[in-house]
């Protein structure tokens, strides 16, 4: 059964009360009578909640994307703060859902049919790896979280992004990026920037994989309703000289911002952009 989407009469708006909207709802502008801002973990978590996901970037210019994106909305925030949420209280996990994203863990059972998904529509392209595939996760099983350092295989494959076609990809590596993407692994927590993997059900545990139960049409309904999710635009107050916006607070240390933007030409200030990570590929044989 295939889930449908109801939308909504069509409401129009002006660009400004458009602008608004977003940078509002995307906790960019602060108004009087606006909650206190998020702060420390649980402002991290409040934010990640709030957007219904952060995406991943392992690219650092000056920090990692989704370090700066909670940066811009949390005080006093820094990095270590998204890895307690992510890999000792696990109140966050990283998911695959077309780019990779952080996403509240409570929501990860929605994911269920991505997964399924993913892995009827990809599972035939990458026949060569179902040995090693079913290798490590016999190995994980059995050992508990493991990287791609922790096996001995050296084979290589080459990959959509080998613009050369020279095998340079571990393809244990690969292996263990397949079985993250179909929903037989988590990332467990991470050393580095190197990735250890383990089961969902020892690492999120049977009441985090029991929630959100119900038919596969519905879970599909549920992931499509939370993400885009939003409310009316044009909601809340007008413009305002008192309305601040937090990513461009300065801070202290090495999170520094230029000065606040206030007033009226507040509403027109935009986030940085982010550079879109690429969708999940499949190997292909080396030359």
């Amino acid at each position: 059964m295939t889930a449908r989407l109801v939308l909504e009469p069509e409401i129009r708006v002006s660009r400004e009360a458009a602008r608004r909207f977003l940078i509002r709802r995307g906790l960019l502008q602060r108004c009087p009578g606006d909650e206190p801002a998020p702060a420390g973990t649980g402002g991290a978590l409040h934010v990640v909640r709030r957007l219904e996901y952060v995406q991943v970037d392992p690219m650092l210019v000056l920090e990692r994307s989704h370090d700066l994106v909670l940066a811009a909305r949390v005080e006093d925030y820094r990095p270590g703060i998204l890895d307690t949420l992510l890999y000792r209280e696990r109140k966050l996990v990283e998911v695959l859902a077309r780019n990779r994203l952080i996403v509240p863990v409570e929501d990860y059972p929605l994911f269920s049919v991505r997964f399924a998904d993913t892995e009827r529509e990809n599972r035939s392209r990458v026949a060569e790896l179902e040995p090693v595939m079913e290798r490590v996760l016999r190995r994980i099983e059995a050992e508990g979280p493991l990287s791609s350092l922790d096996f001995e295989d050296k084979a290589t494959l080459s990959g959509w992004w080998d613009a050369d076609g020279q095998a340079r990809t571990r393809v244990v590596r690969q292996a263990l990026e397949w079985l993250w993407y179909f929903g037989r692994l988590v990332i467990s927590h991470r050393e580095g920037s190197r990735r250890y993997f383990d089961l969902p059900e020892r690492v999120l545990g049977p009441e985090v994989l029991g929630g959100n139960a119900g038919s596969a049409a519905g879970r599909a309904g549920a992931l499509v309703a939370t993400l885009p999710s939003a409310a009316p635009p044009g909601t809340g107050p007008p413009p305002s000289a008192n309305c601040a916006t937090p990513w461009l607070s300065s801070t202290s240390g090495p999170w520094a911002w230029p000065t606040p933007v206030t007033g009226p030409s507040a509403g027109a200030a935009t986030p940085p952009r982010r550079r879109r990570t690429s969708s999940p590929g499949w190997p292909r044989r080396g030359r």
